[in-house]
């Protein structure tokens, strides 16, 4: 951990020096971006150098995604990218959006520093019984994905046709068909996300990545549309 934000330390002191070598030269001083993308999950971010290492960043992107996915073959078929907690989950152990942005800031790092991560795939689970539209119910394997076994584009999703359902407040959405249970990100999904990005004063949404949105970029309009402040 200390080597990492002494790392981040020379980066942003040659990054200063190239600033000022550049204005030397051509009168206009440059701003470059010195950025990482961090872990979302308790496990990872308790021993993240977070306090010693944000003074030299730009930003934080919080990777707020695969909480939950293929490695677990079992299931039981959850949100991969909650903003709260699943309920498929346990309250002491469950990890979730928020959570992660709560201890980036009690580490110090102003809101203004942090940018919540959203997926633009999803992760799926087969032969999962149908109580509760599939939600939180065990599995029998990983489903065909589009590059790898249980991880789809949210294109492909979408074009599935399958029935969707959404968590209470619509931060979270799913789909099932009676055997298979695909939980990623939609349009509707987005409006809470983007909602609490501006009551919690982050800098803003990051993405992984662009090339999973549909035709019409609907993703990408519903994040626009969620963060145009009123």
């Amino acid at each position: 951990p200390d080597n990492f934000a002494l790392l981040l330390q020379e980066f942003r002191a040659a990054l200063e020096q190239e600033e000022s070598d550049v204005a030397d030269v051509v009168g206009i001083r440059p701003e470059y971006l010195l950025t990482i993308a961090a872990p979302a999950g308790e496990y990872y971010y308790e021993v993240f150098p977070v306090a010693a290492i944000h003074g030299a960043l730009d930003w934080i992107n919080i990777m707020a995604y695969d909480f939950h996915g293929t490695w677990e073959s079992s299931g039981p078929a959850n949100h991969h990218a909650p903003l709260y907690r699943s309920e498929c989950d346990d309250e002491a152990t469950a990890d979730f959006g928020d959570k992660a942005i709560q201890a980036y800031r009690s580490a110090g790092v102003p809101g203004s520093k942090l940018l919540l991560g959203v997926p633009f795939y999803g992760h799926g689970w087969r032969g999962v019984a149908a109580l509760n539209d599939g939600l939180c119910n065990t599995a029998r394997g990983i489903p065909r994905g589009t590059y790898e076994k249980g991880v789809d584009d949210y294109e492909v999703r979408a074009a599935s046709g399958d029935p969707s359902f959404h968590e209470d407040y619509d931060w979270a959405a799913w789909t099932f068909d009676g055997s298979e249970c695909w939980s990623f990100d939609d349009p509707v999904s987005r409006g809470p996300k983007a909602g609490y990005t501006l009551d919690q004063g982050l800098r803003g949404i990051m993405f992984w990545e662009l090339s999973g949105d549909d035709p019409t970029a609907s993703l990408v309009r519903a994040l626009r549309d969620g963060l145009d402040a009123p």
